[in-house]
């Protein structure tokens, strides 16, 4: 197959940890500046039943793929993102849609969820000779979709998929599908319409309601590979060091700087030494007085193309210290945790019995990092945040939106 070369941030540091970069949030609203990709797009006309699939987008951080899609669809019908990302795969439906799959490499994942009102999403993979996989909105494998649509049926259709499904790779193939809820050889939907444009339905029964599709679409080749970014605060200057495997286009780094993680400023820039095979950076700050800050790199293609690597937070005094990011948190609790001395210490999220709901042990090389805890699908409230590390534990109270 013919992989996309796209950016990959490899959790790889010295001795600082690294929390998820700018991503899609999970709300069903396309936002131009949450890092989407266009990677496809329709013939703009409608298909089969009226169905338009107009643009298909990609994006992706350090531990989930994300998919979208502008359509204009009834509620009735469904969607399905195919996804190929490795040798093999399947060419007929998991649910028994009349839709053969006969790309020229066949897709390994597909992603199928409800166009209205229910926002359910499933998920099938191809484990080399049936179709396997598990469902519901937001299932223990950490999936989630979510869609919206006005009044004419026009609307935005996104996913979330965790990585570890997928393969820790950069995204490769996809294409995007509307058909129905009914399967079955006679009577079964096929493909209403797709992005990139393939072929439709031409009746509601057979032969006509079976259709083969085999164009894929590519993700937007991004400028870099990047293995590791860091930083230390030391006698007042921050040095940030960051290493890539590869630069293709890339034309500069931005440093970026925020105190809570979401409003970033511009704090320096390095021009790409434009080395095929990688290259490492530098960069210093003179006469950092702030008692804590974050960093980013903003990694910018020649074509404009922009992705950003994952943060690394710096305090001014490394005397122990565990302190929560941004509360109330959405998507995940991040600990900041300041002290020399390296350790594994870990996270507990508890609701406010007690109980234990995740854990997470998080490797702190001395200095600053950022221990992270996904709490996607947990219902909106109050609980407990228990950090222990060999001096002992402290409990926090967080707010989940």
């Amino acid at each position: 197959m013919i992989r996309i070369s796209t950016l990959f941030i490899a959790l790889v540091v010295g001795s600082f940890s690294v929390i998820q970069a700018q991503a899609p949030v999970i709300d069903g609203v396309y936002n131009a500046g949450e890092g989407w990709m266009l990677a496809g797009q329709g013939d703009a006309n409608a298909g089969w039943a009226g169905a338009t699939a107009k643009k298909l987008y990609a994006a992706f951080d350090g531990n989930y793929a994300y998919f979208g899609a502008e359509v204009k669809a009834d509620d009735w019908m469904q969607y399905i993102f195919v996804v190929n990302t490795k040798d093999g795969g399947g060419s007929t439906d998991a649910w028994g849609r009349t839709i053969s799959y006969n790309h020229a490499n066949k897709p390994d994942y597909l992603f199928r969820g409800d166009i209205g009102k229910s926002n359910y999403s499933e998920w099938h993979a191809w484990n080399g000779t049936q179709w396997t996989g598990t469902g519901t909105a937001v299932n223990g494998a950490g999936t989630e979709a979510k869609s919206t649509f006005d009044a004419n049926r026009d609307g935005f259709i996104e996913i979330r998929v965790p990585r570890s499904i997928i393969g820790f790779p950069g995204l490769a193939d996809i294409q995007f599908v509307i058909t129905g809820n009914n399967g079955g050889e006679q009577s079964g939907h096929g493909n209403f319409d797709s992005a990139p444009t393939d072929n439709v339905s031409t009746s509601w029964n057979a032969p006509g309601n079976a259709t083969s599709i085999s164009i894929y679409a590519s993700p937007a080749i991004l400028p870099a590979t990047l293995a590791a970014f860091a930083g230390e605060q030391r006698n007042g200057t921050v040095q940030l060091s960051w290493k890539t495997l590869s630069e293709t286009n890339l034309a500069a780094f931005d440093i970026e700087q925020s105190t809570d993680g979401r409003t970033w400023a511009r704090t320096g820039s390095l021009k790409s030494k434009e080395a095929r095979n990688g290259s490492s950076y530098d960069f210093a700050i003179n006469r950092f007085t702030q008692s804590f800050a974050i960093f980013r790199l903003k990694l910018i293609g020649k074509g404009g193309e922009v992705s950003y690597s994952n943060q690394v937070t710096i305090k001014s005094k490394a005397n122990a210290n565990i302190e929560l990011i941004g509360n109330p948190a959405r998507g995940a609790v991040k600990v900041g945790i300041h002290q020399s001395k390296a350790e594994t210490i870990t996270g507990e999220l508890l609701n406010m019995q007690g109980g234990r709901i995740s854990t997470v042990h998080h490797n702190h090389g001395g200095g600053s990092s950022v221990m992270s805890l996904s709490v996607s699908g947990l219902a909106a409230g109050n609980y407990l945040m228990r950090v222990t590390t060999g001096d002992g534990a402290q409990t926090m109270k967080v707010i989940v939106q």
